[in-house]
């Protein structure tokens, strides 16, 4: 936009506008995050695999209710995961009990 006068002063007013256009959302996840998947898959199939050794599963189930409002291995993220791979550990040292 240029704005002027031609008698007396002469007043130049120039203005660049930029836009920013933000890239193009794809919805294929980068590969870092299928790579966040995965190991939580695996840390859920240990999980698992480990409360198959605890004789009464009903106190693991109780924890994950209590601690985590479910009782679905699936439904937990990677820090719950540790949590309950931890709990399910101190079950098994103590003989099923906690």
């Amino acid at each position: 936009m240029q704005i002027g006068k031609i008698d007396g002063n002469v007043t130049h007013v120039h203005l660049t506008q930029h836009i920013y256009s933000p890239p193009p959302i794809h919805m294929s996840r980068p590969d870092r995050r299928d790579g966040a998947r995965h190991s939580i898959a695996d840390a859920q199939k240990q999980v698992l695999a480990l409360m198959d050794h605890v004789p009464d599963r009903i106190v693991v189930l109780d924890f994950m209710a209590r601690e985590f409002k479910t009782k679905m291995v699936i439904e937990l993220d990677a820090q719950q995961l540790y949590r309950l791979r931890r709990y399910v550990e101190v079950v098994l040292k103590n003989g099923g009990q906690s």
